[in-house]
């Protein structure tokens, strides 16, 4: 993954299709739901992790947090 000065970390599991972001300036990771395997090949290729975040998954993907489910 590229340096991000918004991203800590982003871990995929494609068996659940699960997308865990780290964010900076956030303690608790964020857990999108059904996000498919070629949006995360696409956010790692991305020239900015942050504006792929923003505009092909922060309000496209359902999401969890740590057990909290919201939208």
């Amino acid at each position: 993954m590229k340096e991000s000065s918004m991203v800590h970390y982003v871990h995929y599991n494609p068996d659940v299709q699960t997308l865990t972001v780290k964010f900076k300036s956030d303690p608790i990771p964020y857990v999108y739901l059904e996000v498919p395997t070629t949006v995360y090949d696409e956010l790692l290729n991305a020239d900015s992790i942050g504006r792929y975040l923003n505009e092909h998954v922060i309000h496209q993907y359902k999401k969890t947090r740590e057990g909290f489910v919201g939208s």
